[in-house]
């Protein structure tokens, strides 16, 4: 295992630099990284969509944004930020689920990688 994972569209550069390499803790963080994001991205769903919960709305997208420092999905971030301000701001509403789609588009590409990724640290 090298200390530079090869070039996809997931980024895990900086958690290979946290954990040194070890396996089983690349394997749990982006377990953990997977489980906050499909959960946080069914809130913001909720939150948008049903309740119009702009708080919510703002809380949720700023928490996802401190996973996405360690597995980096290029764009997902961007749009985090963008959601967040928007939610929080006074003006129109109508880009929220625009921005949603976007992500959850993102990070549909990237799942697969990821659990390529955590099958290969699994086997150390």
């Amino acid at each position: 295992m090298t200390m530079e994972e090869e070039k996809g569209l997931v980024d895990v550069n900086y958690l290979l630099e946290l954990s040194g390499g070890e396996p089983g803790y690349m394997h749990q963080v982006m377990s953990i990284f997977l489980e906050n994001m499909k959960k946080g991205l069914a809130n913001l769903d909720k939150n948008i969509r049903k309740d119009e919960d702009w708080d919510s709305v703002s809380q949720q997208a700023h928490s996802l944004k401190s996973g996405l420092g360690i597995v980096r999905i290029p764009g997902i971030l961007e749009d985090l930020q963008a959601m967040e301000t928007m939610a929080l701001g006074t003006g129109d509403k109508s880009g929220l689920a625009g921005l949603l789609e976007h992500i959850r588009e993102l990070f549909g590409k990237a799942e697969p990688e990821i659990l390529g990724m955590m099958a290969r640290y699994r086997k150390g």
